[in-house]
């Protein structure tokens, strides 16, 4: 449950209240993990911040007190596919959309985190600009190169999650492990771009088993119906939807899509 406080100084607040009581192990490191990340990301704008945590043993409850945001992501699309429009989402409110998830998402790369389960749920507007939450799957990246993380299991959300996330790339003793780098985010932040332009996700039409497979069937071709106002769009989110990690763009960097690419920079199109 999320609750709206007055603070001791006046400012509004969100209180998340989290029972513990029937929660498994995996959820319970979760929230701890999403803590601990939150104390990490404190003070950067691009996230939601969190003033203060309890854990409660009597009531069996975590409770965090966080930045009150107005509306999500997923809650504008939403009434978008509710219109009778084919396209209510202005063209500039996508590209400032877009610019905003790109830097949120490559601050906490910089941080060598990657976030796992990004959607448009886990974007929130808050006093008009956009911050990205809910980091209960998110990962410190622990090796030397800062590119790979391997995880235990799918948590992520499959409209969204990469081929590379839902692939097992190798299997001990332990169960399956999987590889998961910074370009699995770029992926995911690919699937939101193209729903914010066309109102579906790319795999929309299957069924969950035809979804699994045609996302990491490269012989599946995904579909870009043709729109002269989103050429800018449409070019970056088939940059993202590789299904080769290695050859997706970088958010920042020689062909990153925040700095350098297009849709964010219309003189480089000539490029």
């Amino acid at each position: 449950k999320v609750y709206r406080a007055l603070s001791k100084k006046c400012s509004v607040v969100a209180i998340k209240k989290v029972k513990l009581a029937g929660m498994d192990r995996k959820a319970i490191e979760g929230y701890a993990n999403e803590i601990s990340l939150l104390k990490r990301l404190r003070g950067n704008p691009a996230i939601i911040q969190m003033y203060d945590s309890e854990v409660d043993i009597q009531r069996r409850s975590i409770f965090l007190v966080m930045e009150l945001g107005e509306v999500d992501l997923n809650n504008v699309l939403q009434q978008r596919a509710l219109s009778k429009t084919s396209r209510s989402l202005n063209m500039n409110f996508i590209r400032l959309t877009w610019q905003q998830m790109l830097s949120a998402v490559h601050c906490i790369h910089e941080e060598r985190i990657i976030h796992s389960d990004l959607k448009p749920a886990n974007f929130l507007f808050v006093r008009g600009a956009l911050k990205l939450i809910d980091f209960g799957i998110a990962k410190a990246i622990m090796n030397e190169d800062t590119t790979n993380i391997y995880r235990e299991n799918h948590i992520g959300t499959l409209n969204y999650m990469s081929p590379e996330a839902i692939l097992d790339t190798g299997s001990g003793q332990d169960g399956p492990r999987m590889k998961i780098g910074r370009a699995s985010d770029v992926w995911s932040l690919g699937c939101i771009l193209y729903e914010m332009v066309y109102g579906k996700t790319p795999f929309y039409k299957l069924h969950f088993i035809q979804k699994l497979q045609a996302i990491v069937n490269p012989g599946h071709k995904i579909n870009f119906p043709e729109d002269d106002d989103a050429e800018a769009a449409i070019d970056a989110m088939k940059l993202c939807l590789c299904r080769n990690p290695e050859e997706r763009p970088p958010i920042v960097g020689k062909d990153g899509l925040l700095n350098e690419h297009w849709f964010l920079h219309a003189k480089r199109r000539s490029r």
